[in-house]
């Protein structure tokens, strides 16, 4: 146990402590997360992310669907379940990682953002036709631009 004494005088060092790592927090939240950003992440800060990513997709059917009749969710949910049969069911984190990591090698790629390139990568992943995933990469650089 820490006397008193020395717990007093550690306050303002656990409080600056405290201060820095909001400020470092708040700095990585407001970072442009585009393929400078992912290419400069070790293998296992990706790997967390693309968790998070998998988990927004749930949060964000709920979320969308939580105030429509029941008409429109269930519209709303079938969609979603088709998306997700076709594009997210059999992949894993691994999977995406190596996919955006494959995705961002290519410097014109490098300034769209991770959850746009999301879906030219899961697409790929999917089998879907080379000139699909061209001319929706292409459209991603041209609107990269106007960001």
């Amino acid at each position: 146990m820490v006397p008193c004494e020395a717990r007093d005088n550690m306050k303002p060092l656990c409080i600056l402590f405290v201060l820095l790592l909001s400020v470092t927090g708040y700095s990585q939240a407001n970072e442009r997360r585009d393929g400078n950003w992912w290419l400069k992440n070790p293998r296992p800060a990706k790997a967390v992310y693309v968790l998070g990513f998998f988990d927004g997709i749930q949060m964000g059917e709920r979320a969308s669907t939580y105030q429509l009749d029941k008409t429109s969710r269930d519209k709303t949910e079938q969609a979603h379940k088709a998306y997700t049969d076709k594009y997210l069911a059999h992949v894993t984190d691994g999977q995406l990682v190596n996919g955006f990591d494959e995705f961002y090698k290519d410097p014109q790629n490098r300034a769209i953002k991770v959850d746009e390139a999301a879906i030219a990568v899961l697409r790929q992943i999917a089998g879907d036709p080379p000139d699909v995933i061209k001319a929706l990469t292409d459209t991603l650089r041209n609107l990269s631009k106007e960001h």
